[in-house]
C-alpha cells in the first residue's frame, strides 16, 4: 500500500519492558487477616516487588529526560515524566500530584523494602515469628502505605502505559511506544493524521526499501497538529507492507 507521510525523527533509545500487571486488589488487613494471613502477605510481597521495579524504571527515565538537549531541571523532568504518563491529560494529573510524587516514590520504595525485610524475618527470623505484635504492626504499616491516595495515584497513572516502552528520539523527543519498537525505527505522521506512528524500513529481500508499520506512539508535545508541527519537512510516498 502506497501512502504519504512526513518522517520527523527516529528512535535512539528505549527502555523495556515497561509493564505493570493489574494491581492485585488489596482489600485491607481486616478482610483476610485471621484465616488468610498468608494470602495477604503474598499480596503485599507481590505489590512491593512491582513498586520496587517501577521505582527503578522511574529513576532511569527521569535520568534520561534530564539528559535531553533542553536540559530540564529535576522538577521539570519529573513534571514531564508525569505528564507523559498521563498522556498530558489534565483531568488525571495536577501540579500538587507532581510535586508530592517526586520525593514520595524513592522514599516509599525504600520503606516498603525495609518493612518486607522485617516481615520475612531476614534480620532476626526467630524474633519476628514469635513476636505477633511486631508482625501485626509491620503489616499494618505496609497496608496503610499501599492504600494511601499517593500510592493509588501512582498505580493508576502507571497503568496508562501498561505494556508500553519509554522511548527517546534522535532529536530529543520522548514518549511511549509498543514493545516491538527498535532503535532506528522512524517516527512519522501519515497524511491527514494527528497521531505519530513508528515505521521500519525493510533492509533486504524482495521488499527492500519498503516499510512495515510498527506502532502508534505518544510523543510528548507532538500530539496535536500532526505534520504541521514540522512545516519545513515535505511529505513523501512510501510503500507499506
Amino acid at each position: 500500500m502506497r501512502i504519504q507521510c512526513t518522517t520527523f525523527d527516529e528512535v535512539q533509545y528505549f527502555l523495556q519492558p515497561w509493564h505493570i500487571p493489574r494491581r492485585p486488589g488489596l482489600e485491607g488487613r481486616d478482610d483476610h487477616w485471621e484465616e488468610e494471613g498468608t494470602k495477604s502477605t503474598a499480596k503485599l510481597d507481590f505489590e512491593i516487588k512491582e513498586f520496587t521495579k517501577l521505582t527503578s524504571q522511574y529513576l532511569q527515565i527521569i535520568s534520561r529526560i534530564k539528559a535531553l538537549p533542553s536540559g530540564p531541571s529535576d522538577q521539570a523532568a519529573s513534571d514531564l515524566y508525569w505528564r507523559s504518563l498521563a498522556m498530558d491529560n489534565e483531568f488525571e494529573i495536577r501540579e500538587e500530584h507532581i510535586t508530592s510524587m517526586t520525593d514520595y516514590i524513592p522514599k516509599t520504595s525504600l520503606r516498603l523494602q525495609e518493612l518486607l525485610s522485617l516481615l520475612r524475618g531476614t534480620d532476626d527470623p526467630q524474633l519476628i515469628s514469635k513476636d505477633v505484635y511486631r508482625r501485626s504492626s509491620v503489616l499494618d504499616e505496609m497496608f496503610q502505605i499501599v492504600n494511601t491516595p499517593e500510592y493509588l495515584f501512582w498505580a493508576t497513572i502507571v497503568d496508562f502505559t501498561a505494556g508500553r516502552n519509554f522511548i527517546v528520539t534522535k532529536n530529543g523527543h520522548f514518549g511511549w511506544a509498543a514493545p516491538n519498537i527498535a532503535i532506528g525505527d522512524q517516527l512519522c505522521f501519515f497524511q491527514g493524521g494527528w497521531i505519530p506512528f513508528s515505521i521500519r524500513e525493510v533492509k533486504d529481500g524482495e521488499k527492500k526499501g519498503c516499510y512495515t508499520l510498527q506502532s502508534d506512539c505518544y510523543v510528548h508535545g507532538l500530539m496535536s497538529g500532526g505534520a504541521t508541527n514540522f512545516p519545513d519537512l515535505k511529505m513523501r510516498k512510501i510503500e507499506l507492507v
